[in-house]
């Protein structure tokens, strides 16, 4: 996690139990929702509803992405990508799931 915080040019990472829980549970979590993601694949039709409603939030989530990398300094390729590229993402999946589907 230092390398790649190196190499995304944010410096050193801090060393602190605060940096080191955030890092190593949102990696746990992130872990979570990709076998839900699996599992939500398995059967589309089935998880339909739920499938709708996280591409709609991450659209919606692109709004305080955007607004917190903006306050914590991200600038350049980070921002964009994060904020409304995530959420033009969403949006894409929801219509290729909405095309595969009908």
């Amino acid at each position: 996690m230092a390398a790649t915080h190196r190499w995304l040019g944010l410096g050193e990472l801090p060393n602190g139990p605060v940096v080191e829980y955030l890092a190593r549970s949102l990696s746990a979590f992130y872990a979570l929702v990709g076998a839900l993601l699996l599992v939500m694949a398995s059967d589309l039709e089935r998880y339909w509803p739920l499938v709708r409603f996280l591409a709609v939030a991450t659209v919606l989530m692109s709004v305080p992405f955007t607004r917190v990398d903006l306050a914590a300094g991200r600038t350049g390729w980070w921002t964009p990508w994060e904020g409304p590229q995530g959420g033009g993402g969403g949006a894409s999946f929801c219509e290729a799931l909405a095309f595969w589907l009908t």
